[in-house]
């Protein structure tokens, strides 16, 4: 089993965070638990004031704010296999998933590919980050073995 964990920040639109880890020879599965926290902004002040300066860059004035609370975190995770082939993502708003990728077959938004041994990638992909940052934690299980 791999761990990997990052805080993530970041400062204007969306951040890319590669995490590299190694898959072993004879590997026929990978199963990964991805999860984030918090999910939602704790600073409802904070929050109310992106949600005037959107609205204002917007020119939309400055509606009411509260049937856009709490905001909420979002990051996405991304599988690159080796060969630098994008093994698919779960671009979900779920702060906690779990993502199976094997030759026969996986998780929706994750194709079918042999899982060949390397470095692979994970791809964490934040679209909004609070100020006190995300913590992600992806945890990898490899198999070995037949699996349909």
């Amino acid at each position: 089993m791999t761990v990997l964990k990052k805080t993530l920040f970041i400062d204007g639109d969306c951040s890319h965070f590669r995490l590299p880890f190694t898959v072993g020879r004879g590997i026929a599965r990978l199963e990964i638990d991805f999860s984030y926290s918090p999910k939602c902004v704790a600073d409802e002040g904070y929050s109310r004031g992106l949600l005037f300066e959107c609205f204002e860059k917007g020119g939309f004035g400055g509606p009411e704010t509260d049937g856009f609370l709490p905001l909420k975190n979002l990051v996405t995770l991304s599988v690159d296999a080796p060969s630098g082939e994008c093994a698919g993502n779960a671009h979900r708003h779920d702060e906690r998933q779990k993502i199976v990728i094997s030759e026969n077959g996986g998780s929706p938004g994750f194709y079918a590919v042999k899982i060949a041994e390397g470095e692979w990638s994970a791809v964490l992909s934040a679209f909004f980050v609070e100020k006190n940052g995300v913590t992600a934690r992806i945890e990898i299980k490899a198999y070995r073995g037949v699996f349909t």
